[in-house]
């Protein structure tokens, strides 16, 4: 890169630093409201029910939430930079284009939705130590569950319209509904809450949300009220091709948490539930730095490979991932720390065994952040890049990784050796994410040097 380039591309960076400083703090701020009470809701969960009722729930709703990260990582991502090229031609373009991808997803949802209820019902719940009654306790919150998916879909394609318009707030705040409908159930008396009926109120939350988000996202673009069947959505090819490609390697990659939650059915009592804990403890740093910035700088690299800034793309993924490892480090030596003084209140609070060390539990998690926040940025610099082709052959060797930690873990050192084997398979996907980041950069600007030189012979 040439001295004069280097210094056009700091000068830009730093003129758009403040903006963009601003963006990444407001989201923050956006998401840790609408996290909150998501990541309060297992432990009031535990506070309210028993554990021969948190545990099937947990098997499930864990499970379930692996078939909604599927849905919601691909769409909120991959939406963005085709939104961008969709908005150059007309809000009503990018908005009819959005609502097929909505219809289409939400089926592919549904049918995946019920697809892991079988595997659930015939498979996972065999595996665990669950009783008749708790069997029954799993396939009903399954059942409340299965629209979940399908109104998830529909709320992430929402939020990648809204994203790449650099409307992040309302659209992660939002997110705040889904748990606050389950706080609902569970402020009612006694005999009025069976757990199930928290799986059923999570899916009525994303529903009012989707409602709220559709409003948003049509005001946002500016398209006029009613039926717009004039408007031609555009061809969806290219697309398919790049979530597709996600999809698959998230599916795959789901697996590794629900094979966890299997491996942990067959320890002690309380082992999935407190697993569960540890886990959702882990994600709340974790997402709260993928939202405010991950989410933010997804989009910023979108639009600089839509407009062929492949330097300036260079340079920005590279100081991001430094100040992200730095910061994801901080954060998660505060977090163990700070769960390793609240422990003896968990304890008492949630009446875990005391057989099971959580504070340990929670730590072989967090030493995992710096890894799984590299890997995130990976991912969406492949995705702004429109390039996701090697990512199911990532999802295998994950997947791979995962299962052979769980079974030597699980068998050396029970459910510590199943939270390492999660560690584990996120050092290697941050690995191969960066690892492979130059090439795919390298290959997205070869594809799009023809078309930006027909432009200029034009």
């Amino acid at each position: 890169m040439s001295g004069p380039t280097r210094e056009r591309i700091g000068t830009v960076n730093r003129a758009a630093t403040g903006g963009l400083r601003g963006a990444v703090m407001a989201t923050v701020g956006a998401t840790i409201l609408g996290s909150a009470a998501g990541a309060l809701l297992p432990f009031a969960i535990t506070y309210v029910y028993e554990p021969r009722q948190t545990d099937p729930y947990f098997l499930i709703a864990g499970s379930a939430l692996i078939v909604t990260s599927v849905i919601t990582i691909v769409l909120k991502g991959t939406v963005v930079p085709f939104a961008i090229s969709w908005r150059s031609i007309s809000a009503e373009t990018a908005w009819r284009t959005a609502n097929r991808i909505s219809a289409y997803m939400a089926a592919a949802a549904t049918g995946l939705a019920l697809a892991a209820m079988v595997v659930l019902v015939f498979v996972v719940i065999p595996m665990g130590n669950l009783g008749e009654e708790e069997a029954a306790t799993a396939l009903a919150c399954a059942l409340g569950l299965v629209p979940l998916p399908a109104f998830m879909a529909w709320c992430s394609v929402l939020c990648g319209l809204l994203y790449s318009a650099e409307r992040y707030v309302f659209a992660t705040w939002s997110e705040t509904f889904r748990a606050l409908a389950a706080f609902l159930v569970l402020a009612l008396p006694a005999s009025a809450k069976p757990i199930w009926l928290v799986a059923v109120a999570l899916t009525v939350g994303e529903g009012a949300r989707a409602l709220l988000l559709r409003v948003a996202a049509r005001s946002t673009l500016g398209v006029p009220a009613g039926r717009l069947g004039h408007i031609s959505p555009q061809p969806l090819g290219r697309y398919w091709r790049v979530s597709m490609a996600q999809v698959l390697s998230l599916s795959i990659g789901g697996l590794s948490p629900l094979i966890d939650k299997a491996f942990a059915s067959a320890q002690p009592a309380g082992s999935v539930t407190a697993l569960e804990l540890a886990e959702k403890l882990f994600y709340t740093p974790m997402m709260l730095l993928a939202s405010g910035v991950g989410i933010v700088v997804g989009t910023r690299w979108s639009a600089m490979a839509e407009s062929g800034r492949w330097d300036e793309l260079v340079v920005d993924h590279r100081r991001w991932q430094v100040r992200l490892a730095v910061g994801s480090t901080v954060v998660a030596i505060v977090s163990i720390v700070v769960v390793h003084v609240l422990t003896p209140l968990l304890y008492q609070v949630l009446n875990l065994p005391p057989s099971i060390g959580f504070a340990a539990l929670f730590t072989a998690y967090a030493i995992g952040l710096p890894f799984a926040m590299a890997g995130n940025l990976g991912g969406r610099l492949f995705v702004a890049c429109k390039n996701t082709r090697l990512l199911p052959l990532f999802a295998i060797v994950l997947l791979t990784v995962n299962t052979v930690g769980d079974a030597i873990g699980a068998a050396l050192f029970g459910l510590m050796g199943i939270a390492f084997a999660s560690s584990t398979y996120r050092l290697v996907d941050a690995v191969l994410y960066l690892s492979f980041a130059g090439y795919v950069i390298r290959s997205a600007r070869a594809a799009a040097a023809p078309v930006e030189g027909a432009v200029h012979h034009g």
